[in-house]
């Protein structure tokens, strides 16, 4: 990422002089008014919000030991490494850079202070990335006016008490989260946690609720889900006319409503408001409206899951969206292939808060299966999917379920958000249109025999997967193998048996590696498979 420096004490620009490979001396300033080579800065992202620079001419900025700045290093170490504290620049030994406004060429330089000196000001120098229009649907797939895409969002609950509170905190937030190139964040615009509430009848409630989704789209080419109720539904706050009163010009900004998170969960808000609430949204606004999740039940699930699509038809609601099962069993495969739920819906579905990292009741963390649960409900015509990390929810260090106070110290966080991101690599644009199978379907184009032996595995049980779902379009098909199973520590597992001479491209999630191949009617494909049980593919192929 290209970036430019302003020093804020005297608004001049950065400069490494000469453009870089200066090994002592005066090797940056602040005294530049415009904008030239030498002022343009490679920033390179090290993960945990750790950056380096590098200089017009390919070297490294680096701050030393003896609080001298050089730019001389052509390769990144701890003196390379830097990070922003609010608008300070501080350095691998916790000094920060100073504009030096006192003396000649005014010098940047290291000290322990903490003034106006020491605040800069960070500007991109890379258009942002936005995609444009109202989000909305054809069939079961999402379009804007860039085109078709599968919606990916990260869970961003506390984005309004950020916002009015903590408002350096959304932004350092923000500055991590672009550059991974996620599409929107999932918020709340109503909440009554102890000590961190976001309440409807603050005055400037819809101030702030413009300024967030503004610079959320604007700066950052993030749209914004909004959750009405989080808390408790209170026809006395008006919160659904002062949203959409608030949104009017920006519906390009919003990626979908939701009228309650969990809504039968603590007596959120009835099914008579939901219902009204839904339908008011409907009736003032062009986005996609959704109502909830249905309601949780071990046992009865589709009963609920009816519930819900009579209740969005009462509503007029033109999405839906679900809370998949969280578990733990089968090395939780078991949640990754609850996805297969979301084809029973009907219309556009958002899997709106699946286990992640640090989530309750069960986490997953492993990257590959969170790609994998995120292609799995696209495939089973599921268009929108949400990344959820249980540092988003109140964005406060919660010790009891492990959760930092920042997204970005997430173990593995960086990896995770890239990986799941990469989905959108391997499935064809328009997938949520086509036909979903399992194997036990006529049509499916790949099943496996499990009278021959070539089941499926569940707890300790032999077999070649966990499951094997599909989505077919003419002579086209896409399938997921969850959890290819071998009895050795890997080797080669058989995942399918094609029904007609098909061409085959299998990416291995693990490492988005692809093997090509054809196979004959009723021959055999192998793909490799662990003892572990931590294989997952995407595969396409042609009948």
């Amino acid at each position: 990422m290209k970036i430019a420096l302003i020093a804020n004490v005297n608004g001049r620009y950065i400069s490494a002089e000469y453009g870089g490979g200066i090994s002592e001396g005066v090797a940056l300033t602040a005294n530049r008014t415009d904008l030239g080579g030498f002022e343009i800065f490679e920033e390179e992202d090290l993960g945990n919000g750790v950056f380096a620079l590098k200089t017009f001419n390919g070297n490294y900025v680096t701050a030393d030991i003896n609080n001298q700045l050089r730019t001389n290093m052509l390769e990144v170490g701890p003196w390379e490494q830097f990070r922003w504290d609010e608008s300070y620049i501080l350095t691998h030994h916790n000094q920060r850079l100073t504009a030096r406004i006192d003396k000649e060429l005014i010098p940047i330089e290291q000290t322990e202070n903490r003034d106006i000196w020491e605040q800069f000001t960070r500007v991109d120098l890379e258009p942002i990335k936005k995609r444009e229009g109202l989000v909305h649907n054809v069939g079961r797939a999402a379009v804007d006016s860039t085109g078709y895409f599968h919606p990916l969002g990260l869970t961003f609950f506390w984005a309004l008490f950020g916002w009015k509170f903590e408002r350096d905190r959304i932004y350092q937030h923000l500055d991590w989260l672009k550059q991974f190139n996620y599409d929107y964040l999932r918020i709340l615009c109503e909440v009554d946690w102890e000590g961190r509430t976001i309440d409807p009848n603050w005055p400037d409630y819809q101030q702030v609720l413009t300024e967030y989704v503004d610079c959320a789209y604007d700066q950052y080419g993030l749209r914004s889900e909004l959750t009405l109720v989080g808390g408790k539904y209170k026809s006395s706050f008006n919160l659904e006319s002062k949203v959409v009163e608030a949104m009017r010009g920006r519906e390009n900004k919003v990626a979908h409503y939701e009228v309650c998170n969990e809504w039968e969960r603590l007596d959120k808000i009835s099914s008579n408001d939901l219902i009204k609430v839904g339908k008011f949204l409907r009736n003032n606004t062009p986005n996609l409206v959704s109502l909830s999740t249905p309601a949780t039940s071990d046992d009865e699930h589709e009963d609920t899951y009816s519930q819900m699509i009579e209740y969005a038809k009462q509503a007029g609601a033109n999405m839906h969206v679900l809370h998949t099962r969280r578990s733990d069993h089968d090395v939780c495969w078991s949640h990754v292939r609850q996805g297969y739920d979301l084809k029973n819906f009907g219309m556009i579905i958002s899997n709106n808060e699946p286990q992640g990292p640090q989530s309750s009741v069960d986490e997953l963390n492993n990257p590959m299966q969170l790609a994998m649960a995120r292609a799995t409900g696209i495939v089973c015509n599921g268009a929108f999917y949400v990344l959820h990390v249980g540092q988003g929810v109140t964005g406060k260090a919660d010790p009891s379920h492990g959760r930092p106070e920042n997204m970005w110290e997430v173990p593995n966080i960086d990896q995770i958000m890239h990986h799941v991101k990469q989905v959108d690599s391997v499935l064809p644009a328009d997938i949520e249109n086509w036909k979903c199978v399992n194997n036990s379907r006529d049509d499916h184009p790949m099943p496996l025999d499990p009278d021959l032996g070539e089941g499926f595995w569940e707890g300790d049980s032999d077999g070649s997967v966990n499951k094997n779902f599909a989505c077919i379009n003419g002579d086209k098909f896409v399938e997921v193998l969850l959890g290819v199973n071998n009895e050795n520590t890997s080797g080669t597992t058989l995942v399918g048996k094609p029904i007609r001479d098909t061409t085959i491209v299998a990416h291995d999630i693990s490492n988005y590696s692809v093997a090509a191949g054809n196979v004959a009617k009723g021959g055999q494909l192998y793909l490799e498979g662990r003892k572990d049980k931590m294989k997952g593919y995407v595969v396409h192929g042609n009948l």
